[in-house]
């Protein structure tokens, strides 16, 4: 054990004897430390962490590869693929994009999803308050009918229970809201 102490004194010698090799090992380790870190972070939160969902190691996101880049199947193809799919057991689809919202305090763009009515019960998740969709609202033309996500309805209609049955106008087209998803809650393709 004296032989550990005394290489250890000896080093903090070297070390004020050299303050400049000592800057640059001390900042060398620090950010080899703070790479590493940053990576597990990545690699745990994209790879090793299982996804919030029921059954989220069964789940697959299927995206359309375009000379572009990669991006969800429009409506079409995705109800092509569900038709004559003999690989997945069940199908639901989920596609995001930015309206502009009306008929709340302050009128904005927000990011929106459109989804499937089997898309909640496919990841297992119930809304907190109202009810989720129907398969006759399917059909976007036939039923506007929204689900808030927990964040806007605290934030823009004062997470008070009459919020359901209240209208917003998305892009000038007005949805009737139909419940409320639950707080934390975050779809697999982003919020």
């Amino acid at each position: 054990m004296e032989t550990v102490w005394r290489d250890i004194r000896y080093s903090f010698r070297m070390m004020r004897k050299s303050p400049g090799f000592t800057a640059i090992v001390v900042l060398i380790l620090a950010v080899a430390i703070g790479a590493n870190t940053a990576i597990f972070s990545v690699v745990n939160a994209v790879m090793l962490r299982p996804l919030p969902y029921k059954d989220g190691h069964r789940l697959v996101c299927v995206y359309e590869h375009t000379e572009w880049g990669d991006f969800p199947p429009d409506h079409a193809v995705f109800a092509a693929l569900g038709e004559q799919s003999q690989v997945f057991e069940r199908m639901a689809g989920c596609w995001s994009d930015k309206l502009y919202v009306t008929g709340i305090d302050k009128a904005r763009d927000i990011r929106v999803g459109t989804a499937s009515f089997d898309f909640f019960p496919l990841l297992g998740v119930e809304p907190q308050l109202g009810r989720g969709f129907h398969l006759e609202e399917e059909t976007p033309t036939l039923s506007h009918v929204a689900l808030l996500s927990h964040a806007f309805w605290q934030s823009d209609l004062g997470g008070t229970e009459d919020a359901i049955s209240k209208t917003v106008n998305l892009n000038g087209d007005s949805y009737t809201i139909i419940g409320v998803l639950p707080a934390g809650f975050e779809p697999p393709v982003g919020r």
